[in-house]
């Protein structure tokens, strides 16, 4: 996502820039004053400063990779789905520094990639001749509820993720699409790929000074494992125990790396393999 910038000051509003839309979320010291046109801050003065920081650009943008069986087979399914992510079909059987023969890059960048769920249904109308669905007369291309409808029933999904997320009360559609989703739809709508897993990481920043205004995840999606880790779970966890070994306090060091395990536990899916990994880790410790 990308967020403008705005310059606020009293010399702005002199050359007639104070729109009464945005003026209420200003604070009381900028008397209502803002320039929405992207002209750089005044030198000094304090609205330009505050707003600044507050509504510098900011970015989300990551890389990885779709992981096949064996060599990848890009069906209609996982193309519609994962085209949003700038797949790069071309790349298949190549090995690179970063890539196996049995994955295909994605990306998502904040300045020229959409992967709202409007472009996973438009990514999907794409390819519905391939996909053998068509919506009904009163739908619309761009709604991806109705491609997730009649896709259920074009395979016989009735339950799991889509019927989740047909049943769900809050518009999931006016955002962007998660790739653990997308996983999990194209598992139930498998047409003869071999998509094993997802792994990616991410990295966001903005052009202001904000501290921690810049960090980034690692991610991996399977049908049996859903982590993510951010460097902001390393650095409070860090301080955490730092803390904790300062004033000698064992127990609650060990507290805080405990909850740096189960985060890593509650990854994995099944509630049966998680209790067995939890009970084999504690005869390993002995």
């Amino acid at each position: 996502m990308r967020f403008a910038e705005f310059a606020l000051t009293e010399a702005h509003v002199a050359h007639g820039f104070s729109p009464p839309s945005l003026a209420s979320s200003l604070p009381a010291s900028a008397g209502g004053h803002i320039n929405p046109t992207g002209m750089h801050p005044v030198r000094g003065c304090s609205v330009c400063t505050y707003w600044s920081k507050a509504m510098s650009n900011c970015y989300y943008d990551r890389t990885g990779v779709l992981i096949f069986n064996g060599v990848p087979v890009l069906t209609p399914v996982v193309r519609a789905l994962f085209g949003p992510f700038q797949l790069k079909a071309g790349a298949i059987g190549e090995v690179t520094d970063d890539k196996t023969a049995n994955e295909i890059e994605i990306r998502e960048c904040s300045v020229d990639t959409d992967v709202s769920w409007q472009a996973v249904a438009l990514s999907i109308a794409t390819y519905s001749t391939e996909l053998g669905v068509e919506l009904p007369d009163d739908a619309t291309d761009w709604e991806i509820r109705a491609w997730l409808k009649v896709l259920a029933e074009k395979y016989n999904v009735v339950d799991g993720r889509t019927q989740k997320l047909l049943l769900a009360d809050r518009g999931f559609d006016d955002g962007d699409a998660d790739l653990e989703t997308l996983l999990d739809l194209a598992m139930e709508f498998n047409d003869g790929h071999n998509l094993l897993a997802v792994k990616y990481e991410a990295a966001w920043n903005g052009d202001s000074d904000r501290l921690y205004g810049l960090g980034g995840a690692g991610a991996f999606y399977s049908p049996r494992v859903s982590l993510v880790l951010s460097s902001t779970d390393v650095r409070k966890a860090g301080q955490t125990i730092d803390a904790a070994l300062w004033a000698n306090d064992v127990q609650s060091a060990a507290g805080a790396v405990n909850g740096l395990i189960d985060i890593v536990l509650a990854g994995i899916k099944d509630e049966g393999t998680r209790r067995k990994i939890w009970e084999q880790m504690i005869t390993m410790r002995g």
